[in-house]
């Protein structure tokens, strides 16, 4: 029941000397002066947390901050309306990290005029806080690894977003920065070129308001730089060109468009030299409308590969109908065309596979085909030695699907047969149509015999392929 708090008219802190001090005191409705100026680590870590009919802040007039200073100190303070000043502009690790976390109420964010930031700073600083429309200018220019890490995190009204000048950024500080923030329309300039681990993961993830990317001017990618960025923007019909890149690093564009269900042309993508693990992993997985790829031609403009480079990258794309009629997969890793399109119903034609190395990898198009109910015709790699799982699930659930032309004879164990085909074409032909023509490349005059869902379906021709 306290309503008032006491005089502290310390001018020296120490470290954690005020620390959850007024923690959930519910009925206090004002906050005593706090006169010091010189602060100690922890200091006023949530002191006021969960003080729900706290309206004013004091005034918070040190210069010199310190570490983890003013961390949740004002978080769940739900009936907070203004916040107080922040004037100083040398910060420390995670000095105003989750301050003003859970503040429903408050409708307006102080100046924040630091130039140079420090770890964790600003992170969580205005997470939850539902009634914030605007948000501060942010004029740094020199990052900290996660300094803004869901800085407005499901800041649900929140309709603009600050210019990020920054031109160099640290490790993941951006991520998280504009999560769930629903009535968010326009993405922020982002004028960076030089990226950093996870810089940007998850920047905008579930902002279904959101209309339009940014240009993203780097041309050196880190590993998931944009992974997740933009997944969720259920709004998104605009995506920006992607910069041509030397090398795709890993998971660079993971899940990137993921959920991007109003997104109809994709990005232009340029040909790399080079690409790492996941890097294209489910980036348009989702995308419901898209209906174009990221590139012209007839295939695919990358000739290396990596570690499911393309796992799902177009899955459940199912106004997706005109996909490349080559893919050159002579450095192919393992899993790198897992789920690469399926789900994607429209799709009638199938891709010719380059590929002659298949027998020392696993799983490498593995549910390729799954559920493209339309696709009328499959047609394996050149390999014709396959490995674990190499072909599992591949065209299962094509329900249209009445011609195969298989030309592997053998797997990394010996020859392939009935006996062994689960281990690498596991339900592959699984809810094909009733009937079609099975063409087999055998190095015996007659193609092996036997019918299952894992190598011929029942009722179907057998014809030897040429």
């Amino acid at each position: 029941s306290l309503t008032t708090a006491p005089e502290l008219p310390a001018m020296t802190l120490a470290n954690y000397c005020y620390e959850a001090m007024f923690s959930a005191c519910t009925s206090l409705i004002t906050a005593p002066e706090l006169p010091a100026t010189t602060l100690a680590e922890g200091c006023y870590n949530a002191m006021f947390h969960g003080c729900t009919s706290l309206t004013t802040a004091p005034e918070l007039s040190a210069t010199t901050l310190a570490y983890y200073c003013y961390s949740s100190m004002f978080a769940g303070c739900t009936s907070l309306t203004t916040a107080p000043e922040l004037p100083t502009t040398t910060l420390q690790e995670g000095c105003y990290n989750a301050i003003f976390q859970g503040c429903t109420s408050l409708t307006t964010a102080p100046e924040l005029p630091a130039t140079t930031l420090a770890t964790y700073c600003y992170s969580q600083m205005f997470e939850g806080c539902t009634s914030l429309r605007t948000a501060p200018e942010l004029p740094a220019t020199t990052l900290a690894s996660h300094c803004y890490n869901a800085m407005f995190y499901g800041c649900t009204s929140l309709t603009t977003a600050p210019d990020l000048p920054a031109t160099t950024l640290a490790g993941s500080c951006y991520c998280g920065m504009f999560q769930n923030c629903t009535s968010l329309r326009t993405a922020p300039i982002l004028s960076a070129t030089t990226l950093a681990n996870e810089c940007c993961q998850q920047m905008f993830f579930g902002c279904s308001s959101l209309t339009g990317s940014p240009l993203l001017r780097a041309t050196r990618l880190t590993n998931s730089c944009y992974k997740e960025m933009f997944y969720g923007c259920t709004s998104l019909t605009n995506a920006r060109t992607l910069s041509a890149a030397t090398v795709l690093e890993e998971s660079c564009f993971e899940n990137m468009f993921g959920g991007c269900a109003a997104l109809v042309t994709s990005p232009t993508i340029s040909s790399s030299p080079g690409m790492k693990k996941n890097c294209f992993k489910n980036m348009f997985n989702g995308c419901s409308n898209l209906t174009t790829m990221p590139y012209t031609g007839t295939s695919f403009p990358w000739q290396s590969h990596a570690y499911g480079c393309y796992e799902g990258m177009f899955a459940n794309c199912t106004s997706l109908r005109t996909i490349p009629s080559t893919i050159f997969g002579y450095n192919a890793y393992d899993y790198c065309f897992r789920r690469m399109f399926a789900g994607c119903t429209r799709i009638t034609t199938k891709i010719r596979l380059y590929a002659n190395n298949l027998g020392s990898l696993s799983g490498v198009c593995e549910s390729m085909f799954e559920g493209c109910t339309n696709l009328m015709s499959g047609l394996t790699a050149d390999s014709l030695i396959i490995g674990p799982d190499c072909y599992k699930n591949m065209f299962k659930n094509c329900g249209n699907l009445s011609c195969i032309e298989a030309k592997f004879t053998g797997t990394t164990s010996g020859n392939f047969t009935m006996q062994n085909a689960s281990g690498y074409t596991n339900n592959w032909v699984y809810g094909v149509s009733s009937a079609g023509v099975f063409y087999h490349k055998s190095a015996t005059p007659e193609a092996p015999t036997g019918y299952s869902v894992h190598w011929i379906p029942n009722g179907w021709e057998v014809q030897l392929l040429a």
